[in-house]
C-alpha cells in the first residue's frame, strides 16, 4: 500500500496508526507525509497532521528538516487556518529546537493579538508560548499582556485556556 492511499483514509486512530507504521523512520516518507499535509484537501491535511504529531513525539529528528518551513506557514496568513492550527497544535506538544524558538515565539505572539486569527490557533498560539516562556522567563510578561489583551473578546476556549495559562504565570512572577 502506498502512502497516498493511507492518507486519504478517513482519519481515525486506525488511519493514523496504519500512516505512522508506514512512515517509521523513514525520512523520506516523513518529507512525503509533510507534502500531503501541506498541499492535501482538508481530509487528507487533518489525517496527515496527526499522524507527523505522533512521529514528531516518537522520532523528533524526523521535524529537522520541516522547522523552518512550519514556521514561514504559520506566519504566513494565506495559509489556510487547518494547516496553521495543526502546526500550533504540533509546536505545543513537540520539542521546540533552541533556533526557532525566538521566531515561533514572535509569531504565536502575533497570533494570539490579532483579532482575524481563528480560535484554535490563538488557543494553541498560548500554549506554544508557554512552553518557550517556560525556558525564558523574561517573556512571562509580554505573554501575559498579550493574553490579557485578547480576552475581552476572546471565545469561551480561549478565555478558559488564557485564563489557565495566566494563573500559572501569575505563580511565576515575583
Amino acid at each position: 500500500m502506498k502512502l497516498f492511499e493511507l492518507v486519504k483514509q478517513q482519519k481515525t486512530n486506525e488511519s493514523v496508526s496504519q500512516i505512522t507504521q508506514f512512515v517509521g523512520n523513514n525520512k523520506k516518507y516523513f518529507q512525503e507525509l509533510v507534502s500531503f499535509f501541506v498541499k492535501g484537501n482538508t481530509q487528507t491535511s487533518h489525517t496527515c497532521s496527526y499522524a507527523i504529531i505522533e512521529l514528531a513525539i516518537n522520532n523528533p529528528d524526523l521535524l529537522n528538516s520541516c522547522h523552518q518551513k512550519f514556521i514561514e506557514l504559520l506566519e504566513d496568513p494565506s495559509t489556510p487556518d487547518g494547516v496553521r492550527r495543526n502546526i500550533a497544535r504540533l509546536y505545543q506538544t513537540c520539542i521546540i529546537p533552541e533556533t526557532i524558538e525566538g521566531k515561533l515565539y514572535d509569531i504565536c505572539i502575533d497570533l494570539i493579538i490579532n483579532p482575524k486569527v481563528a480560535v484554535a490557533i490563538k488557543a494553541y498560539s498560548m500554549t506554544v508560548c508557554e512552553r518557550i516562556a517556560l525556558k525564558y522567563p523574561d517573556l512571562n510578561q509580554e505573554l501575559q499582556s498579550a493574553i490579557e489583551s485578547t480576552l475581552p473578546h476572546a471565545s469561551a476556549g480561549v478565555k478558559n485556556r488564557g485564563l489557565k495559562i495566566l494563573i500559572r504565570i501569575q505563580k511565576k512572577m515575583p
